[in-house]
Parts: C-alpha cells; structure tokens; sequence
C-alpha cells in the first residue's frame, strides 16, 4: 500500500510535509504510511 501512496503523492505534486500538513499528522506518520510501517 505505501507505493501506491507514493505514487498518488507524486502525481499530485505535493511533499511528504504538505501531506502531512492537510491530514493533520506528523511528518513520521506519513514516512512510516510510505514505507509500510504504520
């Protein structure tokens, strides 16, 4: 699952600190969602 969160990050354009600023959630959280350790 964290590829494809990867892949739809990049194609909207935005940084790993931009996606975590919209959700709400520390920067580590979104990293952990990416590299499948959530």
């Amino acid at each position: 699952m964290g590829g494809r969160m990867l892949r739809a990050r990049d194609a909207a354009g935005l940084s790993i600190a931009e996606l975590a600023r919209r959700l709400g959630v520390q920067v580590s959280t979104v990293q952990a969602w990416e590299n499948d350790r959530s």
